[in-house]
């Protein structure tokens, strides 16, 4: 039998809006134990994009800037692939 993505998915999922420092990006990945946070439109909560530990890593290395002076907006995933939870 398959397993289906609803048995290790956490919910609800944690996510920051696309004007947030990566600080913030940080701040959850640890908080939630977790590699990726979805980034979502603030008002209607529309999937933007994603942002990983790996992309706040790069961001701050290639630009040598703390990652509070870095929005996500300027680093996050775009062509993202989504699946249902079934």
């Amino acid at each position: 039998i398959p397993m289906k993505i609803s048995q290790v998915m956490s919910q609800p999922a944690a996510c920051c809006g696309p004007y947030e420092p990566l600080s913030e990006a940080a701040r959850i990945m640890w908080d939630k134990d977790c590699g990726v946070v979805p980034i979502v439109e603030p008002v209607t909560h529309a999937l933007l994009g994603v942002v990983t530990d790996r992309d706040l890593c790069m961001a701050s290395y290639t630009q040598g800037r703390k990652l509070s002076e870095i929005p996500i907006e300027a680093i996050m995933s775009t062509q993202v692939v989504t699946c249902r939870a079934d």
